[in-house]
């Protein structure tokens, strides 16, 4: 009998085990660096679906309504002393948020010299890490506003400024007559962490270690940097 191949055993433990992989960062399931880390998980049959809060995540892995998440690093630092039980394997830098993808959205020159509204989503220890650190010094007002929504959210007048996780939009907040900035390189020296992706599971879960076994740091940049270049030729055309 022929021996079945590492790919083939490894389908087979995880639909033993019925593996999932719940939410992959934010809700949008456009973002080209998520689908990048879903596509990349080829050797193991996943069911993807989308959850908003890197807490909320961790708890439906902790109460088992999940096989596996994936999260920030410096989400999973901030909360893991809450879910005891939990594995987590590093996937790389810009894996949770691609290089570029963070940017600041704002109403053009309308808080100059004043005091900046700026959106915060407290949700989100990721966004609320982010924000506080590139604003840090400045005169602002921190409004409840989704991550997800920021560009919502200034172009509405709620805000004069959002910290956004760019993604294919049918109009882009350029188009919109927003400014759009990349987050500054300080701000991403001090939180490295959030852009560098974790894939949490239980330990000793046998599909958690199949998918372990078949997802590599590697394997995940080769398709987020084909993706974000079809994404990128996509918009020149």
């Amino acid at each position: 009998m022929k021996k079945p191949s590492d790919a083939q055993s490894r389908r087979a433990d995880a639909e033993r085990c019925g593996a999932r992989l719940v939410p992959l960062h934010l809700r949008p399931p456009s973002a080209h660096d998520r689908v990048g880390v879903c596509t990349a998980t080829t050797g193991v049959p996943v069911l993807v679906s989308s959850l908003a809060g890197a807490r909320r995540r961790l708890e439906e892995i902790y109460l088992e309504r999940a096989d596996a998440v994936i999260v920030s690093a410096a989400a999973f630092a901030k909360h893991q002393d809450d879910f005891p039980g939990l594995a987590a394997v590093a996937l790389g830098d810009s894996t949770f948020y691609s290089a570029g993808s963070l940017v600041v959205v704002e109403r053009p020159g309308e808080h100059a010299g004043g005091r900046i509204r700026v959106g915060i989503d407290r949700a989100s220890h990721d966004h609320q890490l982010l924000t506080e650190t590139e604003f840090a010094g400045q005169d602002v007002e921190f409004v409840d506003a989704r991550f997800v929504t920021g560009p919502a959210a200034v172009l509405r007048g709620r805000v004069d400024a959002a910290i956004w996780h760019s993604m294919p939009t049918v109009i882009s907040p350029q188009l919109a007559g927003l400014q759009v900035r990349p987050v500054s390189d300080a701000t991403l020296d001090k939180t490295r962490d959030v852009s560098r992706a974790v894939l949490v599971t239980r330990s000793l879960d046998p599909a958690a270690s199949a998918l372990m076994r078949d997802i590599t740091p590697a394997t995940i940049a080769r398709t987020q940097n084909r993706l974000l270049r079809l994404a990128a030729e996509a918009e020149d055309t």
